[in-house]
């Protein structure tokens, strides 16, 4: 197995619950005499196994088996970073009702992703809140490359991206290390869809580029 492939084993109990074999939309490798909970992640830069559910008293083997399946498989391109301004379209987003979690909080919504030194991309946001206050802007660093990468005044502490192909990635929040969210970021021209993928709510961002 080359370098730069690695194992994820997500052994907390609250990850394993999201089931990522049912929500991500990407390439993977399945037998009917396989773990249905083994997951291939596919990328140009690596194969990453996510496995959902891990019982340490398995038979190692079958894994091993599995690695030889993934280094066959071929990669899928990695998606360009979504660079410019980006306006979130508040009539065309969906969000959930108030006193939820995830529930509507602003008047507009600006995000800016531009590229910053040592091939890092900045990712700046201007919120408009609903009381009218002065809007702040908060900016962080990150690369899309599936760690997390810390984030500062916002809702959750961390962020990370992980290509799926050309069009598409999956973007995870995390809070004290648990995830808060998980999002499906679609982009098709100049519009770029956010849907929220975990928790199970029905929570859509539609981004249009400036």
């Amino acid at each position: 197995m080359a370098g730069s492939e690695r194992i994820a084993f997500l052994e907390n109990a609250s990850e394993s619950r999201l089931e990522l074999a049912s929500y991500l939309p990407v390439c993977r490798l399945t037998a009917p005499e396989l773990d249905p909970n083994v997951v291939f992640l596919l990328s140009s830069a690596s194969i990453r196994m996510h496995i959902v559910s891990v019982n340490k008293g398995r038979n190692m083997s079958r894994l091993a088996g599995l690695l030889v399946l993934a280094t066959l498989a071929t990669s899928v391109a990695n998606a360009a970073p979504p660079f410019g301004t980006w306006k979130m379209n508040m009539q065309k987003s969906h969000f959930p009702g108030p006193g939820h979690p995830f529930s509507k909080v602003f008047k507009s919504f600006t995000l800016r992703i531009e590229p910053a030194d040592n091939g890092m991309i900045r990712v700046t946001g201007w919120v408009e809140p609903l009381d009218g206050t002065p809007v702040q802007p908060n900016s962080f660093l990150m690369r899309e490359d599936g760690k997390d990468y810390p984030v500062t005044n916002a809702p959750f502490d961390s962020a990370s991206t992980t290509p799926v192909d050309a069009t598409t990635s999956i973007l995870i929040e995390k809070r004290d290390g648990k995830i808060v969210q998980i999002k499906r970021r679609v982009i098709d021209g100049n519009i770029m869809t956010d849907t929220t993928i975990f928790p199970d709510i029905s929570k859509v961002e539609v981004w249009e580029r400036q």
